[in-house]
């Protein structure tokens, strides 16, 4: 299985032109579900908005220190570079 998944991502280049590309990304993405599956792997994301949240706050306190911003400073950064994480740090 993981050796249709690779032979489908190699012919996603050439696929483009000649098949719709949401068909050609849907089966890379089934052969990639199942690959996983047979890894006995994750197939979703199990981790809780709390978790990701708590992620973002080590990773600005690292990027402060790091940097030696303050707190605002570095949300201005994180807005503007990492729109995600900002979020995450910016929301309950």
């Amino acid at each position: 299985m993981e050796d249709i998944a690779w032979q489908l991502a190699e012919a996603i280049p050439d696929k483009i032109n000649n098949a719709p590309l949401s068909q050609t990304m849907i089966s890379l993405g089934i052969a990639i579900d199942k690959r996983r599956l047979l890894r006995e792997e994750s197939t979703s994301i199990t981790e809780s908005r709390s978790e990701r949240q708590r992620w973002a706050q080590e990773k600005l306190q690292e990027f402060m220190r790091d940097y030696g911003f303050s707190r605002g400073e570095a949300l201005e950064v994180l807005e503007k570079d990492a729109p995600t994480v900002y979020g995450l740090l910016t929301t309950s």
